[in-house]
């Protein structure tokens, strides 16, 4: 259940974070990713990409 809530919460705030620079508020955008880093970090997410060809 961690493993998901980490998860969404950094993609949550990645999203934020690309609406906030588009609007124009670096600032707050800046501040919203380095919450969204520690979140990430804290739970340990871990993402694994297989590709098959």
């Amino acid at each position: 259940m961690l493993g998901w809530v980490t998860a969404l919460t950094g993609l949550v705030a990645t999203v934020a974070v690309v609406a906030l620079t588009l609007m124009g508020h670096s600032e707050a955008a800046i501040a919203l990713a380095a919450v969204g880093t520690t979140a990430t970090a804290a739970g340990g997410l871990q993402i694994t990409v297989n590709i098959r060809h």
